[in-house]
């Protein structure tokens, strides 16, 4: 009886020991796979995001960053496909994990690449996870600024609008949210406004930026047109 006892609890401790190098294993894939992303070597990250994903280690993080990998390298088409897998993965971690903000965050930016592609709409999905992502970590100036620009693409103007002037209201140097907010003054009518907010950006931006160039485009286009008033 001794024996029995002594060799169950032998195989009590093999067994606890064993799960704990698995999972420690598991995460060592992960973080190996980011290691070889940051240093450079995609090919080698791709290999252990995708054996991550295989076998179950966060495959929706690992999707998500195969699909970054490929959007970068211009292979849209494998980047897409990879988009529908991580999509799916995205979708079971998060009725498991509902309070994962950073995962809606995700997901939504993959609905967003998705919809800069020919004949393919997602906007409204993106805006979905993204309020779900906001619900979770509110007067999140990167969601925020997300949102406003798949507002803005939806055609909301007045969520846009809102989202962007919360952003200037967390980082009032958000170059981005200020060059958003003056086309959407532009389109209101509010020159004035709007040249302002393109002022700022010329005066605060390098001229390598393509903010800097999109804001000086639109304020010789003003200029020219006020001369020919």
């Amino acid at each position: 009886m001794k024996k029995l006892m002594a060799c169950l609890f032998i195989a009590f401790v093999v067994l606890i020991l064993s799960t704990a190098f698995a999972e420690e294993d598991a995460q060592n894939c992960f973080e190996e796979a980011q290691k070889a992303l940051w240093s450079g070597n995609t090919e080698e990250a791709l290999k252990l995001f995708e054996k991550c994903a295989e076998q179950g280690i966060r495959p929706h993080d690992a999707y998500f960053e195969m699909g970054l990998i490929y959007y970068r390298e211009g292979e849209y088409l494998k980047a897409f496909r990879i988009s529908k897998k991580a999509i799916r993965a995205f979708r079971m971690h998060l009725k498991a994990h509902p309070e994962d903000h950073q995962s809606w965050f995700r997901l939504a930016y993959i609905y967003e690449l998705r919809s800069e592609a020919p004949s393919i709409s997602e906007w409204e999905k993106a805006r979905e996870a993204l309020e779900e992502a906001l619900k979770r970590s509110e007067n999140n100036s990167l969601y925020l600024l997300h949102l406003g620009y798949v507002c803005y693409k939806i055609g909301d103007v007045e969520k846009a609008k809102e989202a962007f002037e919360g952003v200037v209201a967390i980082q009032p140097s958000n170059a981005y949210a200020r060059y958003y907010l003056a086309l959407l003054d532009l389109k209101a009518g509010n020159i004035e406004q709007a040249k302002a907010a393109f002022s700022w950006i010329v005066e605060n931006l390098p001229e390598s930026s393509p903010l800097y160039q999109g804001a000086k485009k639109e304020l010789t286009r003003l200029e020219e047109k006020k001369d020919e008033g």
